[in-house]
């Protein structure tokens, strides 16, 4: 008799697949003393991936990639070429360009102005170690959710 035997498909392809997003939208930052928040991870959030990194001592930063729109519900000032302070009501940070896509990278408005700088000019896209660290682990039960999804696409 001859046994089968599934076997998860934990690559970071079928992870990110799972997770809807797109490995060239997944960036990072290096900040003394921030971390990225493995509950949050990377996540798929409308047309934009991020992430959120937090210290415990400091407000959380939050990282946002997308392809433009971030000045269009705030006030943007340009400060060097390629790089944009940004501020909302509650909210600043900066938009850098790196490529074909904006990161964006916000925390309240108590967190430091070139903490925040700092960490936009930091950004850059994650390792496949770091997105297999971010992404949530792939499970069997995601594969039946996908399967009777697409039964009930037709």
């Amino acid at each position: 008799m001859v046994a089968l035997r599934l076997v998860p498909p934990d690559s970071l392809e079928r992870r990110l697949a799972d997770a809807d997003i797109d490995g060239a939208t997944a960036y990072t930052i290096t900040v003394r003393g921030y971390t990225l928040w493995h509950d949050r991870g990377f996540a798929h959030v409308g047309r934009r991936t991020g992430a959120s990194f937090r210290n415990e001592s400091s407000p959380t930063i939050r990282l946002d990639v997308a392809h433009g729109g971030f000045c269009e519900a705030a006030t943007c000032t340009p400060e060097d070429p390629g790089l944009t302070y940004i501020r909302t009501e509650h909210s600043h940070g900066y938009v850098v360009r790196r490529g074909q896509v904006d990161v964006r990278v916000m925390a309240l408005a108590e967190a430091d102005r070139t903490l925040l700088r700092q960490a936009a000019l930091s950004a850059r896209p994650a390792t496949d170690a770091e997105l297999l660290r971010g992404l949530p682990p792939w499970t069997p039960d995601d594969a039946g959710a996908r399967f009777h999804r697409w039964l009930h696409s037709f």
